[in-house]
């Protein structure tokens, strides 16, 4: 999907240091944050190593790790799902973290702890499908007036590996509120989803 290889192109240009905006000075080390499991492997990691021309990739390691893997000036991207629990995000330093998909309020706060003393950045990609919860005010009203923070927003008719003959097709087959959020990255209320389907009889 379009908002998913946005955060996957941003990890690349980050981990190999030629970033268009951002100015990579050393080794880069960051986090991409899914739901689940199952949703990192089939979704974001997918997509990143789909990024990733395989000569680049000095070494993986799976959750236990090895000992003899090489450290020092080698950027690494690390993999952890929302499901671990906030607990799971503690004590390391990172220089940014992608959400891929919208994360408890919890884990986002632990992740802005870790690139706290690194100047590092957090990045998120979602379709607000959750209503009106926390991301709405802190991320995209910017309540408290972070001149750091930054909103994007991206319709179906902005990605161009989408034909128009399927954008109308899933325009037909979804109901107004829900459509809303999908292509038009909107957030609406949850009311909204409940509501807008009930039927008296």
């Amino acid at each position: 999907t379009g908002k998913t290889e946005v955060g996957a192109v941003e990890c690349v240009y980050l981990a190999r240091g030629c970033h268009p905006y951002r100015r990579v000075t050393h080794a880069m080390n960051g986090w991409v944050v899914s739901l689940s499991n199952e949703v990192q492997r089939d979704v974001a990691q997918k997509k990143l190593l789909s990024y990733i021309n395989p000569a680049w990739i000095r070494s993986i390691r799976m959750r236990e790790g090895r000992a003899d893997d090489p450290e020092g000036g080698v950027s690494t991207i690390g993999f952890k799902t929302c499901a671990q629990g906030r607990e799971k995000f503690q004590g390391v330093s990172l220089d940014f973290v992608w959400f891929d998909e919208e994360p408890p309020e919890d884990v986002y706060q632990e992740c802005l702890m870790r690139v706290l003393d690194s100047g590092g950045c957090l990045f998120g990609t979602m379709t607000p499908l959750k209503g009106l919860t926390w991301v709405y005010e802190t991320i995209y009203l910017n309540v408290r007036n972070d001149p750091d923070v930054w909103v994007i927003t991206m319709s179906w008719r902005d990605n161009p590996y989408l034909s128009p003959e399927e954008i109308e097709r899933m325009e037909r087959a979804l109901p107004p509120d829900e459509l809303e959020a999908r292509r038009d990255g909107r957030f609406i209320s949850v009311n909204g989803l409940v509501y807008g389907e009930f039927d008296e009889r």
